[in-house]
């Protein structure tokens, strides 16, 4: 647990660092200053203050309440500084030095963890630019000092994390809390995100992170806050560079970046890709109501911005519909004979303020909200607009966002329209997004929230690497998910009893645990239609593998093919077993059109899954075709996820085809890798 007071509303701050001026120690005391925060005393071996604040050389000579250490000291200083702390009582410290393990010198952090914890001092940092408090005027940071609000950031990066809090102000975002955490090698972003799931001043969480740790434990934290509170994260590091070469499909097709992607939306966390979006969303959760559905109206006085609006919303999981007939009426009788009466709605370059009212409310009382674009003239005011579309929100009792551009007084115009509830952006575009962002922040509310399963882990006789497929096919049957009769021929001899057994036609494939994606290297036959052509088919394939240590070939009855899927699973660094289907076959990684979650998955996100996919309409019967059995499909998705949670030594699965029929559904292959 975070002592919050202790960090947040200390009775009192020592600073360690030189207090030379434009020295680390005297910036901050400096900044705590400047901020209205006088409890400050600055401790070096000169004994030197800075301003107001008295200079001590030791901290057990200050003989005053202290709460907080902030240390700007040389890194190697700090675990002696933090062990002095601990002898006075001070139990909080944020440590601004670097030169730990981001400088190669792990050795020297764990030191000063051994100190932190015989000390009983918890820490932020080292390697962090500090932290804000802005309802109690605490600024023991490098970064800019933001305003007051109601965002809360925890930031992996200090610079970041500074950029943030220096653009909040322009934007019309307020701060609460900012964070820099830095190496987090004692409390993390996981520890500062519990604290804030309580914290009364927060309303909205940020974080900005380049990795987690823990990532099922930050799926768990981040899940608890969202039913509260938004939680908006943006995640660097989106390319795939670095990765290591996979071995299956599900590997090559399961990146990253993407797995980061659905872990953020189970946990009901929103992604922003920049930070101007970051801004945009946390305007549109503070300032709008809630959107209880995605009926989008645009109102506009341009055609231009309008239409480019309008472009974004389809992305975005919005709808424009067309104005009912009584709506159209009621547009008929307000707005020019030549206003376009489509949504968007123009009144074109002549629309009044009272214009802009009557067609919000027209609009609004059949749909979930409105965007009003203005573009104005240098010499025309803007307030009266913007007071009209304040009322139309207001009236309606609907989220109304605006994006005004040009008038003589626009800065006013926007102010007003955000001190209404009205939240201005800096394009119709970005006000889409924004609004479409609280929309799916609603909707993720009302999903159940994500918990950490609770399976039981067994062992799996030792396989070293790739797992045969004879044992794979066998594991999967015991699991109760369907497969294929089959038969596994070591010898020569036994091909004829086998191929009998099942009955031609037959498919035949090789078995080596060099050969992972068999149809590439020629490994499958097909259509074998008797003895002879099963023992010319072993022949070539144990000819064809006599150097990749051939084990013999699995005979399976030939059956009609359905659709092709794919289902398989990864074993992601930072979020453990993830779960992918797909449309499958031999061209699985070329159509990449694949859905994933965090497994296990329960038929319910198993059958969203599917319907994420472009091919959905084929499994639904596109084009005549017959629907296909996605029940079926979506049951054994839950199932396969539930394999690597039960056993922790598969870090790769794959079924690839899964034939899919209008009844059932049937695994023709599998590939398993141990560790």
């Amino acid at each position: 647990m975070i002592d919050a007071q202790a960090f947040f509303q200390p009775r009192g701050v020592a600073v360690f660092g030189s207090m030379s001026p434009g020295k680390l120690g005297a910036i901050l005391v400096g900044r705590l200053l400047e901020g209205g925060y006088s409890q400050v005393y600055a401790v070096n071996p000169k004994g030197r203050g800075f301003a107001a604040a008295p200079g001590f050389s030791s901290v057990s000579e200050i003989g005053q309440p202290l709460d907080l250490a902030l240390i700007a000291a040389p890194a190697v200083a700090a675990p002696a500084i933090i062990r002095d702390c601990g002898a006075v009582g001070i139990r909080a410290a944020v440590i601004i030095s670097s030169g730990f393990s981001e400088a190669r010198q792990p050795l020297l952090e764990e030191e000063l963890k051994q100190a932190a914890a015989e000390a009983g001092v918890r820490y932020i940092g080292p390697n962090c630019s500090g932290l804000i408090n802005t309802r109690f005027n605490l600024y023991p940071t490098l970064e800019a000092a933001p305003p007051s609000g109601s965002l809360s950031l925890v930031s992996q990066s200090g610079a970041m994390g500074g950029l943030i809090c220096d653009l909040a102000g322009p934007a019309g975002v307020g701060i609460a809390k900012f964070i820099s955490f830095g190496n987090g090698s004692d409390i993390n972003e996981l520890d500062l995100l519990d604290y804030l799931k309580g914290d009364d001043e927060t309303r909205i969480v940020a974080v900005y992170a380049e990795h987690l740790g823990e990532g099922r434990r930050f799926m768990d934290i981040v899940s608890q806050i969202s039913r509260e509170k938004p939680v908006i994260v943006i995640k660097s590091g989106r390319t795939a560079a670095g990765q290591r070469a996979a071995l299956s499909h599900t590997g090559s097709l399961a990146g990253a970046d993407e797995v980061y992607t659905q872990a953020l939306a189970t946990a009901g966390a929103l992604r922003a890709d920049s930070v101007a979006q970051l801004l945009d969303m946390t305007k549109a959760l503070s300032h709008s109501k809630p959107l209880t559905g995605g009926r989008l109206a645009i109102i506009t006085n341009s055609g231009g911005p309008g239409v480019m609006a309008a472009d974004s919303v389809e992305g975005n999981g919005l709808v424009l519909p067309e104005p009912s007939e009584a709506a159209q009426a009621a547009l008929g009788r307000i707005l020019p004979a030549h206003a376009g009466l489509a949504n968007p709605i123009d009144l074109t370059v002549e629309g009044s303020p009272r214009q802009y009212r009557d067609a919000l409310l027209a609009m609004l009382a059949e749909t979930d909200a409105a965007l009003a674009i203005y573009i104005g003239t240098p010499y025309l005011a803007a307030l009266p607009y913007a007071e009209a579309i304040a009322e139309a929100a207001a009236v309606s009792g609907k989220p109304v966002a605006a994006h005004f551009a040009v008038g003589a007084d626009i800065d006013s115009a926007g102010a007003y329209l955000e001190a209404a509830g009205c939240p201005c952006f800096e394009s119709g575009e970005r006000a889409v997004l924004a609004l479409s962002r609280r929309r799916r922040y609603e909707q993720m509310r009302q999903a159940p929230p994500w918990r950490p399963p609770l399976i039981k882990e067994q062992q799996l006789p030792p396989y070293p690497g790739y797992i045969l497929e004879p044992q794979v096919m066998d594991m999967l049957a015991e699991q109760g998910l369907p497969t294929l009769p089959r038969r596994f021929v070591q010898k020569r001899a036994q091909l004829a009893q086998a191929a009998a057994e099942l009955g031609y036609p037959l498919a035949i494939k090789v078995v080596s645990p060099n050969i992972i994606h068999k149809s590439d290297m020629g490994g499958v036959k097909l259509g074998i239609a008797d003895l002879p052509a099963a023992e010319q088919a072993y022949d070539e394939l144990q000819a064809m593998a006599a150097e990749l240590d051939f084990r013999g070939v699995m005979l399976y009855p030939m059956q009609n093919p359905g659709q092709e899927l794919i289902i398989g699973f990864i074993r992601d660094p930072q979020f453990g077993p993830v779960i992918m289907c797909g449309l499958g076959g031999v061209y699985a990684e070329i159509m990449r059109d694949v859905a994933l979650r965090v497994a296990p998955v329960d038929e319910t996100a198993a059958l969203a899954m599917l319907g994420e996919l472009r091919a959905w309409p084929l499994l639904q019967g596109a084009r005549g075709g017959p629907a296909l059995d996605v029940a079926a499909v979506a049951g054994l998705i839950s199932r396969f996820s539930h394999i690597p949670c039960m056993y922790p030594q598969l870090r790769e699965g794959e079924i690839n085809p899964l034939f899919v029929y209008r009844e059932g559904a049937v695994i023709a292959d599998a590939r398993l890798l141990g560790e």
